[in-house]
């Protein structure tokens, strides 16, 4: 893995992934994509047919960056899910384009598991943010529920309610 390139910009963790990072990633979320598609996987969460090639790569875009925060190698995990073991270590990592973007937890979630929020655009730069993380418990309150997507109920914890300050508790 190459050097992190990290700013601090208002508190909010920037992280630079490079073109070449980028193409790696992308391998990787087609081979996933197409790994669902040969076990005739269906979306899950609301993710219309339209959005899977690009859900897949944005969801891979944030963990490589959160492997990249942490300093830990990334392993993309192809054909099997992981919601089990996580993500990147023991993370799950929730990606949005959207800079204002919720951390999305899902009531079938492990309470035990640790979130991260990453948010970026893969069609305008290299630059991801770490929004910050909570664990599933913490996300899983009544106050956070809601449908914010015609049909898909899932607690949306906004960020002004995620940990920045908790690094130790990061590793």
């Amino acid at each position: 893995m190459s050097s992190v390139c990290l700013q601090r910009r208002n508190d909010l963790k920037i992280i630079t992934i490079t073109p070449a990072e980028l193409l790696n990633i992308g391998l990787s979320a087609t081979m996933r994509r197409v790994s669902a598609l040969k076990k005739s996987r269906s979306p899950e969460h609301g993710i219309k047919p339209d959005r899977e090639w690009q859900s897949d790569i944005e969801g891979m875009i944030g963990e490589y960056v959160l492997a990249k925060y942490l300093d830990v190698f990334w392993t993309p995990t192809v054909g099997a899910l992981d919601s089990d073991i996580g993500d990147v270590k023991e993370w799950q990592v929730r990606t949005t384009a959207w800079k204002t973007g919720s951390l999305i937890v899902n009531k079938k979630d492990h309470d035990s598991h640790k979130f991260m929020l990453i948010t970026g655009n893969n069609t305008v730069g290299f630059d991801w943010t770490v929004r910050g993380w909570l664990y599933g418990h913490e996300a899983k309150k009544d106050k956070y529920w809601m449908d914010k997507q015609a049909g898909r109920f899932a607690y949306f914890v906004p960020q002004s309610d995620l940990r920045l300050e908790d690094d130790a508790d990061l590793v």
